[in-house]
């Protein structure tokens, strides 16, 4: 290799392994290989658990879980509000340059996630009855049964 006009020698960039049959996997294939065995083991069980789960159970009781799995993936989403996403952006480029703006920002949206969830727990808790008697329909439990499992869950 020549050496550019007054500098020193430029490298080239080494290249991957060939990928034949015959090399070990890398530490990135096998955290591939294993989060897809891992994801299809899960995919599998949740199968299977809803199956015994709905037997054992009941329609109502099932469908209560299902209901309260799909209300806080609702709220979660609706009122995450790009605050996670805002919170990691100023952390990673302030954490080394201005450690207190980085606390008193963590404290904030700390605040504001604490708040939010005591609403919706005065929310839920309140509106339990409501929310049994206009939206699910009960075949085998009693509307009181259902809102305690509601306001637990």
């Amino acid at each position: 290799m020549r050496p550019p006009a007054g500098g020193a020698p430029t490298r080239r960039p080494a290249r991957p392994p060939a990928i034949d049959g015959n090399q070990p996997l890398t530490t990135l294939s096998k955290n591939v290989v294993f989060n897809l065995v891992g994801q299809g083991l899960v995919l599998a069980l949740s199968f299977i658990a809803v199956r015994y789960i709905f037997r054992l159970l009941g329609a109502d009781v099932f469908g209560i879980i299902y209901f309260n799995i799909t209300l806080a993936a609702l709220l979660t989403t609706v009122l995450e509000l790009g605050i996670s996403a805002t919170t990691v952006r100023e952390v990673s480029q302030y954490f080394d340059v201005e450690r207190a703006y980085v606390t008193r920002l963590i404290q904030t949206f700390s605040l504001v996630y604490w708040a939010l969830g005591a609403v919706i727990l005065v929310v839920v808790f309140a509106g339990a009855p409501l929310l049994v008697r206009y939206w699910i329909n009960l075949t085998t439990i009693d509307a009181e049964t259902a809102a305690n499992m509601i306001r637990i869950l």
